[in-house]
């Protein structure tokens, strides 16, 4: 299974995913949080590592961190500003695909619907971030998506060709912690080394969940559960050195590997 190359230089690897600033109400909220994750990972000096947002309040019911959305945040090396890299479901494709854009930290935040003030910083050691941004910036970019991919909010560990922001976050750290570059390789070193949750969709999950375009319960084997990356299996993962979470202005740092009951 060959996956997706971009060609071009490295600053239009990705199309910017700007948006129009036109909801004052959200404004405090993206700076605190833009603030807190430049300030985090400049006093940690991390050159890459992974950003979370809060998610609705449906996601409790499969995640223990409550955080939902995530990118991988690096500076940019003409700007010197941070910028994410993350992976959406694609309206052109009626939300049936993936999309990989490159954003600003407050565009990343500015998307989040919760009203909290809630964000998540995960940063690696020091070999694996050199790796992860040389990934991030090789020419071609390997995507790791296969051609004939597909979105899934809660795509199957075991499904090659289904993906979500965090399966595809993942993805890239195991590609980078072991030199690999066909997703085959990296799915199978991540169905054995990373801790995959099983998450059990009830009738009332299925029932909500099931007017979003981008989730298909069809792929669950069998009915009712799943195997899939979460944001709280990235912050159990051993990858990761650093955790910072912050919420109502209250930071915690938690830099041990983390026992969390991950299935739901």
């Amino acid at each position: 299974m060959s996956t997706e190359t971009v060609q071009t230089v490295w600053k239009e690897y990705l199309p910017l995913k700007p948006y129009k600033w036109d909801k004052p109400d959200r404004m405090e909220r993206v700076r605190t949080l833009a603030d807190w994750v430049g300030k985090t990972m400049d006093e940690n000096h991390a050159e890459i590592g992974v950003i979370s947002r809060c998610g609705s309040f449906l996601t409790v019911l499969y995640d223990q961190t409550c955080m939902s959305h995530s990118g991988i945040v690096f500076r940019h090396p003409e700007t010197q500003k941070w910028i994410v890299y993350n992976l959406y479901s694609d309206p052109a494709t009626n939300l049936q695909h993936s999309r990989l854009w490159q954003q600003s930290v407050e565009d990343f935040f500015y998307t989040q619907d919760s009203i909290k003030t809630d964000g998540m910083v995960l940063i690696p050691g020091e070999v694996l971030q050199k790796k992860l941004l040389k990934r991030m910036q090789d020419v071609p970019f390997n995507t790791l998506l296969p051609p004939d991919e597909h979105f899934n909010l809660v795509a199957p560990m075991s499904h090659p060709k289904s993906f979500n922001c965090t399966k595809w976050i993942m993805s890239n750290v195991y590609a980078a912690e072991k030199q690999l570059g066909a997703i085959e390789d990296v799915l199978e070193v991540m169905n054995r080394e990373h801790q995959i949750p099983t998450l059990h969709a009830g009738p009332l999950t299925r029932f909500v969940m099931g007017f979003k375009r981008d989730t298909h319960f069809g792929e669950f084997n069998p009915p009712g559960e799943v195997r899939t990356v979460t944001v709280g299996s990235m912050y159990a993962s051993p990858l990761f050195e650093k955790r910072f979470m912050y919420s109502n202005k209250k930071i915690t740092q938690d830099n041990e590997h983390p026992g969390m009951n991950l299935s739901i």
